[in-house]
């Protein structure tokens, strides 16, 4: 699906993973009352992770270089 993209794939996924955060957010903040039933670490490690491989999507457009063959 992605063949071809060189490094764009890479910004790619970083902005729609950025665009599912911003809705969840929304989300969240107009609906206190929807928790999810976790504990908070297990949720705060989540949140961790899930930044980690937004920004390790970002780093990776912008030190890959593109394949022109």
């Amino acid at each position: 699906m992605l063949d071809g993209l060189g490094r764009k794939r890479y910004l790619i996924f970083f902005g729609l993973m950025l665009v599912i955060m911003i809705v969840f957010l929304n989300y969240v903040f107009k609906h206190p009352e929807a928790s999810l039933r976790m504990p908070v670490v297990i949720l705060q490690i989540f949140y961790i992770f899930y930044i980690i491989a937004m920004l390790t999507c970002l780093v990776k457009f912008f030190i890959t270089k593109d394949d022109q063959s």
